[in-house]
């Protein structure tokens, strides 16, 4: 693990790219991590690495904040999601999940937010995972081609274009079906047999 995360280095001309490489790469080991045919469900751990990293581009903006200390925070942060990946059992990671995701009520961020507001049991960490995928297709934009948007022994590892709001559909599906259910709206350690326990099969196809 060490030797993995002692790759992640950042230098001040590649501040902004590297940036964008830790929001998808984060976004998108959260969102293929799951386990067909259970019901979709996102890892409440790996969530909050998802939902932190919309703090970087406010981090990078900052003109206080020296540019080697820019670097040195992005560099812990890649490091951390590096280490609750590999502590969450390093799961199998189904990109075709996300690809061929079918949501139930296909909509864009505004109506996806307005259905996370209407949810009475939620929290606040749906709606911070949806503002998350939103800062995230933003700043990935502009790097779509990029190598790191293609992550070695997965099917398909990359999020763009209409992908990222196929992600928010996925996370706002899953919440809403997920109310009232015993398993509760999020899985813990989804690398273990044990974070599915209870979770119930999909009650509708869901993915192509």
């Amino acid at each position: 693990m060490i030797q993995y995360a002692a790759q992640f280095r950042v230098a001040p001309q590649q501040l902004v790219e590297k940036t964008a490489e830790m929001m998808h790469n984060t976004i998108f080991y959260t969102a293929a991590a799951q386990r067909p045919p259970k019901a979709i469900r996102f890892d409440f751990y790996f969530m909050h690495c998802v939902n932190s990293s919309v703090f970087w581009p406010t981090f990078n903006a900052l003109p206080w904040l020296s540019t080697a200390a820019k670097c040195r925070l992005l560099e812990w942060k890649g490091r951390l999601d590096l280490a609750m990946y590999a502590s969450r059992r390093s799961p199998e990671l189904l990109g075709e999940e996300i690809r061929g995701y079918v949501s139930k009520d296909e909509g864009g961020w505004l109506e996806l937010a307005r259905r996370l507001y209407a949810i009475p049991g939620d929290d606040g960490h749906a709606i911070k995972f949806l503002r998350a995928l939103g800062e995230a297709e933003r700043v990935c934009g502009a790097f779509e081609g990029e190598g790191w948007a293609r992550i070695k022994g997965a099917e398909w590892a990359r999020i763009k274009g209409a992908e990222w709001a196929r992600v928010g559909n996925m996370v706002v599906d899953s919440v809403e079906e997920a109310q009232g259910k015993e398993e509760g709206t999020w899985a813990r350690s989804v690398g273990f047999d044990e974070a599915w326990e209870g979770v119930g099969d999909r009650t509708r196809r869901g993915v192509l």
